[in-house]
């Protein structure tokens, strides 16, 4: 299981080896989940906050999404990232808005 926290420690997200993306609101120690997404096929690998109020997760299936925190609203899911042996440059990738 992958976790993180907002910026201002308001929320926990957790990712799961089922693919599963939750969003946990705390509340004076008690959590409560507020959102499940399953966007991802396989396990996330990894979390990480973007600014204040978004969220990137990546997942073994080789994708990575960006999300709106609040409603755990998935804004655009990047696939197929094409990596150059030579340098480890990125050559290029496919993203969908709204994934």
């Amino acid at each position: 299981m992958k976790l993180c926290t907002t910026n201002d420690c308001q929320y926990v997200i957790t990712g799961g080896v089922d693919g599963e993306v939750k969003l946990w609101c705390i509340d004076h120690q008690v959590k409560k989940l507020q959102s499940k997404q399953k966007v991802h096929t396989q396990e996330v690998t990894g979390l990480k906050m973007v600014g204040n109020d978004s969220l990137a997760s990546s997942s073994l299936d080789g994708s990575i999404i960006l999300w709106k925190i609040q409603k755990l609203q998935s804004l655009m899911k990047i696939s197929h990232v094409s990596i150059s042996p030579a340098d480890g440059g990125l050559l290029g990738f496919v993203y969908h808005q709204n994934a």
